[in-house]
């Protein structure tokens, strides 16, 4: 699980930083099946919206 912290339009960042985590840690995602789960943390385009997203992944080392 990864939370995505900031407006959803910068949600790429999340993703570089989790592939860059993913690959520094000898893992890699596992399935291209993911969910994402919105709770009152989210707020759209807020600064300080929030949200996770759930990958499954697997050591590769």
């Amino acid at each position: 699980m990864v939370t995505h912290k900031g407006p959803l339009g910068k949600i790429n960042e999340t993703f570089e930083g989790l592939i860059s985590w993913l690959g520094t840690n000898n893992y890699e995602q596992f399935d291209v099946v993911c969910f994402e789960v919105y709770d009152h943390r989210y707020k759209g385009e807020d600064n300080e919206s929030e949200f996770d997203m759930f990958i499954q992944i697997k050591s590769v080392g």
